[in-house]
């Protein structure tokens, strides 16, 4: 039985050096892979990093995020989103708040990735106090889910950016589905304005909360 044990124990400690080593690798490689864009004048500071991280480690944006002790806050919507997310990136900065910011509105699942590559260290710790994801409506159910965000903002919902992504009903739905998976403990804020997006929460597990 203790043979048992040891070598059970052993096993575990070797997956999770595995873990920590492609984590750590995915991490190098996001980071060079952004460097040597920036040099070669090729951008790839914003997505590329994020691209190739999750190439390496597929789970590199949850285990980061979710070894920080930062607040999470995500913002979507079909307009307004990078004006929201920049304005509150600026508030928090200018009341001291180290924040980690895909500023340059690289919002799809990669771009998001890319925040957690640029700005941790190859050990996967973050040193900010707040997490701000402008993210694509569309893009929202995958990654609420690795980011467990918690605040999210939704600013509205209009057709006309909506043809990549087909009816506009389709994505209220998808985004009232990722607001219902939230624990009791999230804040989510919703425009008010919007026809759409408050008539969200009728199976929310906290009650929201709505701005015009």
């Amino acid at each position: 039985m203790v043979k048992e044990d040891t070598h059970s124990n052993n096993h575990h400690a070797e997956l999770s050096a595995l873990g920590h080593a492609r984590l750590a690798l995915a991490i190098s490689a996001g980071k060079l892979v952004g460097v040597s864009g920036r040099l070669l004048r090729m951008g790839g500071g914003t997505s590329l990093p994020g691209l190739i991280a999750r190439r390496i480690d597929p789970n590199i944006l949850k285990s980061v995020i979710g070894a920080s002790k930062a607040k999470k806050i995500v913002i979507t919507g079909s307009n307004g989103k990078t004006t929201t997310a920049r304005m509150t990136a600026a508030i928090a900065s200018n009341n001291g708040r180290r924040v980690s910011h895909n500023r340059t509105g690289s919002n799809l699942l990669q771009g998001v990735t890319s925040v957690a590559v640029n700005s941790a260290n190859v050990l996967g710790r973050l040193d900010s106090d707040l997490l701000l994801f402008e993210i694509d409506e569309g893009t929202m159910p995958l990654a609420v889910p690795e980011i467990q965000p918690d605040v999210v903002v939704i600013t509205n919902i209009f057709r006309d950016q909506l043809d990549r992504y087909g009816e506009i009903y389709s994505v209220a739905r998808a985004l009232n589905k990722v607001l219902e998976d939230l624990p009791e403990t999230a804040t989510i804020l919703l425009n008010g304005n919007d026809p759409q997006v408050a008539n969200f929460g009728h199976a929310i597990n906290t009650k929201p909360a709505f701005f015009q």
